[in-house]
């Protein structure tokens, strides 16, 4: 025989049981008999009786948990409305979890204040819910990169407008490459502006170049300040490797005297080389080109020099390259002489006679 009893029911009845032992109550005696034992009427026992339970019940109400329930008229008790006080989501989920773990719900529902009934239709209301996700799910494996649901679509959209978004820039980046402004210093853009506002006309131009390198490409800067987009990009070359001194006017200005001391110094060093042969500087020609003097110039003195300034400094000097036509020479004096023999020679040859030839260059024996 199993008896369902609560651990609060057992307990009451193991007291009743100990106080009937000391007070030597009957084993089978019943209401009325205790009442007169006691000496009270049947009645004031069982209203003694109604008012201690009552004491148990606002007890057990008043120790639940009503953290989520800050509204005293969302509080319904569980004795008034026979099912209980309202349970936000998040709350009927860990009751649910509790419900499946728990083998008594009796104790459970009085744990939460709750009625049973009510117990099992929230714990209802999560089956079906995880029921329908389980059968709204596919069977196989998920696809990737495809979106489930209608906010995982919307992330994604805005993912690819903002991938879109960076591919153009860089595009841009990559098409503008070194004619693009790397750093403008706040000293700079101050004095840009002033030539943006100014009435000299090229500052104007220089100043929207500068300013609007990065908002515009160079196609729409050349056509709003009617310049070649050449111009436009040796403007910006100009500025990335001088800064603003390199993109200041000095039209009609002349050398400093450093700089005139520097071309002469090239000047001179340059015609020195021409006295010399090539073989000199390891060049495996017979005269002098500007390409070849430039590498002259960097071979000795380890510095760099263009051939359009080898020519200029060539023709400052007074001297003038020019082309030597291709002809059969030698450096001995006697080189002529010694043709004309050879040639007479060849001449004065009989039908069955040969000419043997030898040519030694180290004593120049033929």
């Amino acid at each position: 025989m199993s008896v369902n009893l609560t651990p609060e029911d057992l307990a009451i009845l193991i007291r009743a049981w100990k106080i009937s032992n000391i007070q030597n109550i009957p084993k089978f005696a019943n209401v009325t008999t205790i009442c007169r034992d006691v000496g009270v009427s049947r009645k004031t026992g069982y209203q003694w009786a109604n008012k201690m339970e009552k004491k148990l019940i606002e007890r057990e109400i008043k120790s639940y948990d009503f953290r989520d329930n800050n509204d005293p008229s969302e509080r319904p008790e569980a004795v008034k409305t026979g099912k209980g006080r309202k349970l936000s989501p998040e709350l009927k989920l860990r009751l649910y979890e509790e419900f499946v773990k728990s083998s008594n719900k009796t104790d459970l529902a009085r744990k939460w204040g709750l009625d049973r009934s009510y117990i099992y239709e929230i714990a209802r209301e999560c089956q079906q819910i995880l029921l329908s996700f389980f059968i709204s799910r596919k069977l196989g494996r998920k696809p990737q990169r495809k979106p489930s649901i209608l906010k995982d679509a919307w992330d994604r959209i805005e993912t690819l407008e903002a991938m879109y978004e960076w591919e153009v820039s860089k595009s841009r980046r990559n098409k503008k490459g070194k004619f693009q402004i790397r750093f403008l210093q706040n000293r700079d853009t101050e004095i840009f502006e002033q030539w943006r506002k100014s009435n000299d006309k090229r500052q104007w131009e220089k100043a929207v170049v500068i300013l609007e390198n990065w908002n515009l490409n160079l196609e729409e800067i050349s056509s709003k300040i009617e310049r070649p987009i050449g111009t436009i990009r040796g403007w910006i070359k100009v500025y990335n490797q001088r800064g603003i001194k390199g993109l200041e006017d000095k039209r009609g200005k002349r050398d400093t005297s450093e700089l005139i001391e520097e071309r002469t110094l090239m000047k001179n060093r340059i015609i020195e080389i021409l006295h010399q042969s090539p073989r000199t500087f390891c060049i495996n020609r017979s005269n002098w080109t500007q390409s070849t003097i430039a590498t002259a110039y960097e071979f000795k003195y380890g510095e760099k020099i263009s051939e359009s300034m080898v020519g200029r400094l060539i023709k400052t000097a007074g001297y003038s390259l020019k082309r030597v036509r291709k002809v059969l020479t030698s450096p001995d004096p006697k080189y002529k002489e010694k043709v004309e023999l050879l040639l007479k020679t060849l001449w004065s040859l009989k039908s069955d006679e040969m000419l043997f030839f030898l040519s030694m260059n180290l004593g120049h024996f033929e």
